[in-house]
């Protein structure tokens, strides 16, 4: 088991191109001049949804773990260097923050995972929380962590702000499925958190809040990389601590791997802009005109609420 451990580790820095690199994985940090060209943030309008970063934010009751070693007995080997938190800083964390998040229950009639999941007996994890990115559907770096009792803030909080505290963007996207309930206070923890974690503070950044019933639908993706994973968990339940964590390491990588290795995905966009001229072509121009020029407002007006959303329907067709 320790073998299989180590190859995965080691397997998961060449992937990273840390495999023989002095400084190991501290020379890694991608962001704006890795893969956003020079002036990105002077980009027409037109063109700026490319530089938007779309999140999605979900917990996972499926991949618990039982209470059968401690951390001290079964240790990681990625110590915060692929998609977990860091152990002892997550805890800290827990520690410092957990009794001033009040946490209120939950008002959604649909949503019940706030409230729910709470039973710890025999468990060291009920499940794990992440943040993925919507716009390509896989895990981001130091975004996962686990649950301790439930879907509670604190916890998902940990892996929102710890992920964007080195992110600069001028627009971000962020879906939840409890949306309703944890932005109504979000910004007002963030202030009570580590300097460290507080983002956006020249207000430079716009962010956009949705719950995935709602168009723009960028997190529907996140369910599919649950399926992925899931499987594995009747296997990492049973695991220590360090074992378990690097099992779904290795996995979550195998997943952003297959992602943009496998995927064609420029011949795919092709083919679906192709489908797509091939729609438009048979429309009527000025309907088409009419509504690229309402989606071309609301594109730049939507941050007031105020101007309709031209993809939510406004008619209900007949049964």
């Amino acid at each position: 088991m320790t073998m299989v451990r180590k190859y995965r580790h080691l397997k998961m820095l060449k992937r990273a191109g840390r495999g023989h690199d002095p400084a190991g994985t501290v020379a890694t940090k991608p962001g704006p001049g890795i893969n956003l060209k020079d002036g990105w943030k002077n980009a027409s309008p037109e063109d700026q949804f490319l530089h938007r970063l779309f999140l999605a934010i979900d917990a996972n009751f499926c991949l618990k773990r039982k209470k059968v070693s401690p951390y001290k007995a079964n240790p990681g080997l990625s110590k915060g260097w692929a998609y977990f938190l860091p152990k002892v800083e997550y805890k800290s964390f827990l520690k410092a923050f957990d009794k001033l998040v009040i946490q209120e229950r939950s008002t959604c009639s649909n949503h019940k995972a706030v409230d729910a999941e709470h039973v710890t007996k025999g468990l060291a994890a009920t499940g794990v929380a992440a943040v993925d990115c919507a716009r390509h559907g896989v895990k981001c770096p130091l975004a996962v962590a686990d649950l301790i009792a439930g879907e509670r803030y604190v916890t998902m909080d940990s892996v929102f702000f710890g992920l964007l505290k080195d992110i600069d963007l001028l627009e971000i996207v962020v879906s939840y499925n409890i949306m309703c309930q944890w932005s109504k206070h979000v910004w007002d923890w963030m202030a009570k958190y580590l300097h460290k974690m507080h983002i956006n503070a020249d207000n430079t950044t716009q962010f956009y809040f949705y719950i995935p019933k709602f168009p723009p639908r960028p997190h529907h993706g996140m369910p599919r990389g649950w399926s992925h994973i899931n499987p594995v968990a009747t296997s990492t339940q049973e695991m220590g601590p360090g074992s378990r964590r690097d099992t779904l390491n290795d996995h979550f990588g195998d997943w952003n791997w297959k992602k943009t290795s496998l995927m064609e995905a420029v011949v795919e966009a092709n083919k679906h802009q192709q489908l797509h001229d091939e729609f438009d072509a048979g429309l009527d121009p000025k309907i088409t005109n009419r509504w690229r020029a309402k989606l071309s407002v609301w594109e730049v007006r939507r941050s007031n609420n105020k101007e309709p959303n031209p993809f939510e329907r406004k008619f209900q067709g007949a049964l």
